[in-house]
């Protein structure tokens, strides 16, 4: 008799001590229910063991609110725990755009390849050997100038689209000699990179549009005499931009060009006096560049 009281009674005790132990209740935003006892609630966790599942940790953003096991019974009025949202961290799969501080201070997200507009200005030498059929034409070979993406697009993908002027000079025998063009180029960015705040690419870009060469005197009297070529113009570009900053960073490229002349304009102190049709001179070059790049991501 004395052996079943002491069993009774130690159920008893293990029954109280149940119900005391697994004393909250945890309501999920899905529906789902935890009863156990907290062990730890911090800024983004929290810890409870349960009788079922034993030690479970669940995220803070899932909790819809914590209650004392009385809730549960119809004649109790039980206790709310404020789970206090405004400290909640959303996590998503995707980029989250902001990270908060242990303290609670925002701190931008880390540095990543954005889509943006885009443009770079770069100082640039060309070399260009002039050909007619068999023919070569006793031109200067290497021009000085820049060479300007002036408004582009970069994807957040592999590509991007620029719109691109260059325009070169030299001086030889008191004669002015440009070479220059327009064009709309397609780029396709093939390395990026992210190392902490800098970012860096390379790219390899197709481009087509129109080309020019000019040739200039001035006589005694100050009459500006000039004839002009000008064709289509296609160009072969391979480059690599590395940003410092959110705005700002370097560039440099190297490119092959193809233009070929078909029409010619004489001109005389701006005047056009002959505007025609030539039989067809091309013109291959090669140029490179250095220079800054100018950047607004979107």
């Amino acid at each position: 008799m004395g052996t079943i009281m002491n069993l009774v009674f130690i159920l008893v005790v293990v029954a109280l001590v149940s119900s005391s132990a697994f004393a909250e209740v945890v309501k999920l935003k899905n529906g789902s229910v935890l009863k156990g006892v907290i062990v730890e609630m911090n800024q983004t966790d929290l810890i409870i063991d349960t009788a079922e599942m034993g030690r479970v940790t669940v995220k803070r953003y899932t909790i819809e609110k914590i209650s004392d096991n009385a809730e549960s019974q119809p004649s109790a009025a039980g206790t709310v725990i404020n789970v206090n949202n405004s400290n909640q961290v959303e996590q998503t799969n995707n980029q989250v755009n902001n990270q908060t501080t242990d303290s609670g201070q925002v701190k931008d997200e880390a540095r990543r390849w954005r889509q943006g507009i885009q443009g770079r200005f770069n100082i640039s030498q060309e070399s260009v050997d002039f050909k007619r059929e068999a023919e070569v034409f006793d031109y200067p070979k290497s021009y000085t100038g820049v060479n300007w993406d002036l408004i582009g697009f970069r994807s957040e993908s592999w590509w991007a689209i620029y719109f691109e002027v260059s325009s070169q000079s030299m001086t030889q025998d008191d004669v002015d000699y440009r070479v220059g063009g327009g064009m709309v180029r397609l780029d396709w960015n093939a390395i990026k990179s992210v190392n902490g705040d800098t970012l860096s690419l390379a790219y390899f870009g197709v481009g087509f549009g129109s080309g020019s060469f000019e040739a200039e005197t001035t006589d005694l009297n100050g009459s500006k005499t000039s004839v002009k070529f000008s064709g289509p113009r296609a160009t072969l570009r391979l480059g690599y931009d590395y940003f410092w900053g959110k705005y700002w960073g370097l560039s440099a490229f190297a490119a092959a060009h193809r233009a070929t002349f078909n029409k010619v304009t004489y001109q005389i102190d701006g005047i056009d006096v002959s505007d025609d049709s030539m039989d067809e001179v091309k013109a291959n070059s090669t140029s490179f560049g250095l220079g800054l790049l100018y950047n607004i991501d979107l």
